[in-house]
């Protein structure tokens, strides 16, 4: 009874702890994405740093993404395919938001920026998945 019940926490804990993150991040992002930034603000100087900000969030939140996909039965390429689709429906979506609000400004480059990022967060993955994999040596 103790060992299933350990099973179960086990498979719970993984996927639902990665959707978790996943979300949190999400709502993070978005918050920050229509969030106003006062003159002065120290992340004022990252202005200059947007482009690759959005990079690295992006493929953050693809690498986190795939994470949650992991636990699913679907195929690989299945998966890679949704990841992208939903990375690139989030960032036009938070374009599109900043286009609501007076004191942000929406962007395709910023868009192109994100999806710089999930480039990044595939290539990312598929090289680990090939660093993982064990060397066949001939004998």
């Amino acid at each position: 009874m103790k060992q299933r019940l350990t099973n179960y926490l086990k498979k719970f804990g993984c996927f639902h702890s990665w959707v978790a993150i996943f979300l949190l991040y999400a709502g993070v992002i978005y918050y920050l994405a229509l969030r106003p930034i006062e003159v002065g603000h120290p992340m004022q100087r990252l202005v200059e740093f947007d482009k690759i900000i959005h990079a690295g969030e992006f493929a953050l939140f693809f690498l986190i993404g795939k994470r949650v996909t992991h636990y699913t039965k679907i195929t690989k390429a299945r998966e890679y395919i949704a990841l992208i689709l939903v990375s690139l429906a989030f960032g036009g979506i938070m374009e599109l938001s900043q286009m609501f609000v007076s004191y942000r400004s929406a962007s395709v480059i910023d868009w192109l920026a994100d999806f710089g990022g999930v480039i990044l967060g595939y290539t990312i993955t598929k090289a680990s998945s090939v660093l993982e994999k064990p060397s066949k040596k001939s004998s």
